[in-house]
């Protein structure tokens, strides 16, 4: 699918994706697109720390392993995006829209090298040598519900707050599904990139 907020193509596949959407001005966060991403790195490095990893946050765009990749996200971390053992092991990315903000990633519990290559076009051994994985990290397999309740638990300790459960209202819910099938759904959006008739969507920074 293509993402709102652009970047390389990821693999949405033995990982757990997070999102996280406030009012840009809102006084957990800083107001800045690198701040916004300071805070949020944070919370997930806690998380990994809670694993028992010592996880490092990249300073600055280069390509993990020294080894740059067309097109693969998780060949070059970006600043504030997570390494251990100076491979990649979660990426995000930002949008910014109307006085809020949009923030998700993908944090990856597993992999297949070579469907994860062949995929992304590129080869198997280059992948492994960019990008690694909490099972190849710790030994073991970590659960998505696991991983989220670590997850869940550190933004809450890290940010000094409490989170609740919630679902979509009705008129989200209605939103929700007019946006698939007037936008989200539609090839001119996925393949083509265009959000509306004769509007080319703008490209944004991985």
């Amino acid at each position: 699918m293509r993402r709102p907020t652009g970047g390389k193509a990821v693999l949405h596949e033995h990982e757990l994706t997070y999102s996280v959407v406030a009012a840009a001005d809102h006084p957990l966060f800083t107001g800045d697109i690198t701040g916004t991403y300071r805070v949020v790195s944070a919370c997930i490095v806690e998380a990994l720390r809670r694993l028992g990893l010592a996880p490092e946050v990249a300073c600055e765009g280069r390509s993990a392993a020294g080894m740059p990749l067309e097109g693969y996200c998780f060949a070059a971390p970006s600043r504030y995006e997570l390494l251990v053992g100076g491979r990649k092991i979660c990426g995000s990315a930002q949008v910014r829209s109307g006085g809020v903000f949009l923030q998700h990633g993908s944090l990856l519990a597993d992999m297949d090298p070579a469907r994860t290559a062949s995929v992304m076009g590129v080869p198997a051994g280059a992948v492994s040598a960019t990008t690694t994985t909490l099972r190849e990290q710790l030994g073991r397999a970590v659960g998505c519900g696991e991983l989220a309740r670590l997850l869940r638990e550190a933004f809450e300790d890290t940010l000094g707050i409490r989170l609740a459960e919630g679902c979509l209202s009705p008129a989200e819910k209605s939103l929700k599904e007019r946006l698939v099938a007037e936008k989200y759904g539609r090839d001119r959006w996925n393949l083509e990139g265009k959000a509306d008739p004769g509007e080319d969507a703008a490209p944004a920074a991985d």
